[in-house]
């Protein structure tokens, strides 16, 4: 399916919700964004809800060192969160209903959920050793992992991360040219100080399940997923 189309039905199925979308992209916000320091975060948000928008976060992220402890549990919310974004996204692209149960999910499933973030982050951090582009590559390959989790909660972390390579085959150019299409968003986003993301995060979230609808449909039989 081209860019222009995914996007076309993204905004359509945003069409009339944008009161519970803006909510949960603040909700989100915070809870990416919990500091015990004195000093808090200038600006700090997970713009995608896969892990592989980490490797893009740095566009446009600004904030002072954090503690040990604020670290720890960022990154143990950071599993949730974007399961519970992805979940949310989901859902309301394939029955129009804005439910915040949709985005607890996360939380109701947080070790696996924690469990799918360590081993990408782990696996991600790994092949960025090597370089930066292979870095990209693998965070790419497991984007699709919370998206498999939702469509099929019978298979573990680790069986959604290889599912999410073998579902990216052929398909990571096109999502990160579609994440670079998102760029522009992005940075007018930080120069209103964050409040274009408001509009624009929830833009390219729902673009993303379609991104995700599109190849799965064309899987499914082997997956066991559908739009």
């Amino acid at each position: 399916m081209e860019r222009y189309e995914l996007k076309q039905r993204a905004k359509a199925v945003l069409e009339g919700k944008w009161g519970m979308v803006i909510a949960i992209t603040i909700l989100a916000m915070i809870l990416n964004n919990i500091n015990f320091n004195n000093s808090a975060p200038i600006f700090r948000f997970n713009l995608f809800s896969g892990d592989w928008g980490d490797q893009f976060r740095n566009m446009v992220e600004v904030r002072p060192q954090s503690s040990t402890f604020t670290s720890l549990i960022n990154f143990l919310l950071a599993g949730p969160v974007a399961f519970g974004v992805a979940n949310f996204y989901l859902v309301m692209t394939r029955t129009a209903k804005t439910e915040f149960d949709s985005f607890i999910q996360g939380f109701k499933r947080f070790l696996d959920t924690l469990v799918a973030h360590f081993l990408m982050t782990v696996f991600t951090f790994l092949w960025s050793l090597l370089l930066v582009i292979p870095g990209i590559i693998a965070a790419l390959s497991y984007a699709m992992t919370y998206y498999i989790m939702i469509d099929n909660p019978e298979v573990s972390p680790s069986e959604a991360i290889q599912l999410s390579k073998e579902m990216m085959n052929g398909h990571k150019a096109e999502l990160f040219i579609l994440g670079l299409s998102f760029l522009g968003w992005l940075i007018l986003g930080a120069l209103t100080f964050g409040l274009g993301l408001l509009y624009a995060v929830p833009y390219i979230n729902a673009t993303m399940v379609q991104f995700y609808q599109s190849i799965s449909g064309n899987q499914e039989h082997h997956y066991g997923v559908s739009d």
